[in-house]
């Protein structure tokens, strides 16, 4: 004779607790090891108008006018592989704003040779000085635009000099080079004189004759020898500098 449960169900109540139980099993089994579509299928890979990357895992998810251009990724794990090269950039914007500066541009020319692509609109492009070459970030140097400016004001200056007559090519001015041959030829004359006490006081002396005492007369003289010659060479060099010869007189 079949129970009632058995008229009703179809299945003695043993079976169909033991159904119940395989059919918790197979759900839990579901809640903990999900089937991941990026991990079965292809990770797509494209660049707005924006310049902005984006992954996708589905290709509908891709507006049409940019299908054209869609590079496919292999899926290696249940999320898209970190962004490298060109990508790593975007996730630099917070930290770009305070390296790069403030996202205005300085007006100053990005450094020659390096690749920009994927530069965060927030950084400065004058302020990238390179780029990882294993994480594709961009390297930065705040300080570049200033240092620069500051270097064409000085070259933009020295050129308004030369024009006026008023430096030579190496910025040099008449007080320059006034100075210069000044401190020379009293240079040389401390040294002759030197010369001349230390050459009176070894002849009149006890020491005529030793040989340190000569040497020493001898180096005087030396060193005042080359401090004239030098002196004698300013002018020349002055001319080559393309400073007025009247300037060294």
């Amino acid at each position: 004779m079949k129970t009632r449960e058995e008229l009703t169900w179809g299945h003695s109540p043993r079976s169909f607790k033991g159904l119940a139980l395989a059919g918790l099993l197979a759900l839990g089994l579901l809640l903990v090891s999900p089937v991941s579509p990026a991990r079965a299928g292809k990770i797509y890979k494209y660049r707005d108008s924006n310049g902005q990357t984006h992954f996708v895992d589905d290709l509908r998810k891709i507006p049409t006018k940019y299908r054209d251009q869609v590079e496919k990724r292999p899926a290696r794990s249940t999320r898209p592989a970190a962004p490298a090269a060109e990508e790593a950039g975007e996730g630099q914007g917070e930290e770009g704003a305070a390296a790069g500066g403030s996202g205005e541009k300085s007006g100053v020319a990005p450094k020659e040779g390096v690749d920009l692509t994927g530069l965060p609109p927030d950084i400065d492009p004058a302020t990238v000085v390179g780029r990882d070459p294993e994480t594709g970030r961009f390297l930065l140097d705040p300080g570049r635009p200033e240092r620069l400016k500051a270097e064409q004001e000085r070259a933009e200056e020295l050129n308004k000099q030369q024009k006026l007559g008023q430096a030579d090519k190496d910025g040099h001015d008449r007080a320059w080079w006034r100075q210069r041959i000044a401190s020379c030829r009293a240079e040389a004359k401390n040294l002759r004189e030197q010369h001349k006490a230390a050459s009176a006081a070894y002849v009149g002396s006890q020491k005529f004759g030793m040989p340190e005492e000569a040497r020493r007369v001898e180096e005087l003289n030396e060193r005042a020898k080359a401090k004239e010659a030098e002196c004698a060479r300013i002018p020349e060099d002055a001319r080559a500098a393309g400073a007025p010869v009247g300037w060294v007189r």
